[in-house]
């Protein structure tokens, strides 16, 4: 067999070719086409496969793709992929605006499929709720057939099935209520008129049942703060509706307060779908707005030097839209990670993930 080396560099096993260390845990070697290892990554992909995720970063559209890739893998292997792509996968649901309709029914299905034994982490419950709305609106609304309409609450089903055995990062109180009005808008949907229909309301109350119960719900308090192994903190235990009582870990959250995160006063085609649509928008933009100074003192800043000072300016998330990052470097000398954070004016310092958290850290004292 093959093992990976460092520095760029594999080891050689049984007489093949060793695998690069940095295109295994990057997706992205210095030494491109002259690197002397393979360029595989840990799920055994090739080149142009690994090239195909590793851009997945760079456009909405390869967002889109993400999720149609995540949707058309066997369940034993989704687990793994959802683990190694986790911030890929929360941006799917935080940016679910800009995902095409179709596209929500297909993250639903992705969740219900989630193997048990696999270490994904869940959804916010509140965008949880919003993509199960939008979902049910667009594939199992009045015009829809009967048949359709049965196929679309299963996965909704299955999926709040799934949902439960999650480890969540919020209250049990919060979840509760989540999955309980998503299992109540799916049943509404059913044409009780037709046994099958009847059956599956069924089965969601009995489901309804057990969310009830209270040790049915597992929360995770873990504190992000006491993890010192010097890795990217993936801000996954803190969840949005933190801000009515905000603690360290929420300010520091990018996700909330980047302008390339938070939502945009558009709607869908300058429509939104309900009052509750529109004011859920206005107020995450009054959030970000209140509390944005706040985290910019906390966040990585760009040490680029002007003619008086250095620059100064908070470093934001890389846009998912952005078209120039392949360019871009994170200023720690020898770092090779790829860039997630840069400042907003051209050819200023950007950083890795890593070295990101590590600012943070520093700042936070």
């Amino acid at each position: 067999g093959t093992i990976a080396g460092r520095g760029g560099g594999g080891g050689g096993g049984g007489g093949g070719k060793g695998i690069c260390h940095d295109w295994q845990r990057t997706g992205n070697c210095a030494k491109g086409n002259n690197c002397r290892f393979q360029h595989v990554g840990n799920d055994g992909l090739s080149t142009t496969s690994a090239n195909h995720r590793a851009k997945i970063k760079s456009t909405s559209t390869d967002l889109s793709r993400f999720v149609v890739h995540l949707s058309l893998l066997p369940c034993q292997k989704l687990g793994d992929e959802l683990s190694k792509s986790a911030t890929l996968w929360r941006r799917c649901w935080r940016s679910h605006d800009s995902l095409d309709n179709k596209l929500h029914g297909k993250i639903v299905e992705i969740l219900a499929k989630i193997p048990g034994s696999s270490s994904v982490n869940p959804p916010d419950i509140q965008d949880l709720q919003v993509v199960v709305k939008k979902f049910l609106e667009k594939e199992a609304n009045a015009s829809t057939e009967a048949d359709k309409v049965l196929t679309c609450v299963k996965t909704v089903r299955d999926a709040v099935s799934r949902a439960l055995d999650f480890e969540w990062v919020c209250t049990q109180d919060s979840v509760r209520k989540g999955l309980s009005d998503v299992i109540l808008l799916a049943e509404g949907r059913l044409r009780k008129q037709q046994k099958e229909h009847r059956d599956v309301a069924s089965s969601l109350m009995d489901i309804l049942g057990d969310i009830d119960k209270p040790w049915r719900i597992l929360v995770n308090e873990t504190n992000p703060s006491e993890d010192t192994d010097g890795d990217t903190q993936d801000n996954r235990i803190v969840t949005y509706s933190d801000w009515e009582a905000p603690k360290m870990e929420w300010i520091c959250n990018p996700d909330f307060f980047s302008p390339s995160r938070c939502p945009k006063m558009i709607g869908q085609n300058g429509l939104y779908e309900s009052p509750e649509d529109y004011l859920n928008c206005v107020l995450r933009l009054w959030v970000a707005m209140t509390f944005s100074e706040g985290h910019a003192a906390l966040a990585p800043h760009c040490r680029s030097r002007g003619q008086i000072m250095a620059c100064g300016n908070a470093l934001w998330p890389v846009s998912d839209s952005s078209q120039n990052i392949s360019g871009l470097r994170c200023r720690t000398r020898g770092c090779k990670h790829p860039v997630e954070f840069c400042c907003r004016i051209k050819n200023h310092d950007s950083l890795c993930g890593n070295c990101a958290a590590r600012s943070v850290k520093e700042h936070m004292g």
